[in-house]
């Protein structure tokens, strides 16, 4: 519905509750890849819509509100091994909410981390370390230390220090985990 709505009704891709396009169950196969003609049509589907949004939010001078739709395009794109047009979208996302945001913003978060997932799979481990670190800073500012992001993040800086060889890469990981256990036991006890 999201997905038909961008393509024939810009404009109503930019109401509440429209910014994620969803895919039908079917565009998966049994394997969990997506399909190469869905994942396709898919990809069209929301790079169109991307554009959409940066057209119609800059239009009305808040070009920021077009972050999420480059994020989702890029969250495609890693899922289909794309790393380099992932990295363009996060990187076009992030560029958005730093020219209208304070650099301390937390959303900020997320393209920080997407971003540095994504110029790791792209093999620019320098790169990620960067981008990863700065989402992992922003977090100790704004989440608790018990969140399901700081764990992802910890996790994400863990497998670039090993994947980089860094000396503490096993303290790294060692934290990760810890985190991860911690927070797992805590939505064991609390749900």
């Amino acid at each position: 519905k999201a997905l038909a709505a961008t393509l024939d009704h810009p404009p109503l891709a930019a109401e509440p509750g429209m910014q994620h396009a969803f895919c039908d169950d079917g565009i998966v196969e049994d394997s969990g890849h997506w399909s190469g003609l869905a994942s396709e049509e898919a990809r069209r589907g929301m790079e169109t819509a991307a554009a959409g949004a940066r057209e119609l939010f800059q239009q009305s001078g808040r070009p920021f509100l077009a972050a999420p739709y480059l994020i989702n395009l890029g969250a495609l794109d890693l899922s289909r091994g794309e790393a380099l047009q992932a990295k363009a979208s996060f990187a076009a996302a992030l560029e958005l909410l730093e020219a209208s945001l304070p650099p301390d913003h937390p959303s900020l978060i997320v393209p920080l981390n997407n971003l540095g997932c994504a110029e790791q799979a792209a093999g620019d481990l320098e790169q990620a370390a960067i981008h990863l670190k700065r989402a992992a800073a922003l977090q100790a500012k704004h989440l608790p230390r018990l969140h399901l992001r700081v764990a992802e993040t910890a996790r994400n800086l863990a497998r670039n220090a090993l994947l980089a060889k860094e000396p503490d890469a096993a303290a790294q990981i060692d934290r990760a985990t810890a985190l991860g256990v911690e927070l797992l036991g805590e939505l064991i006890r609390h749900g």
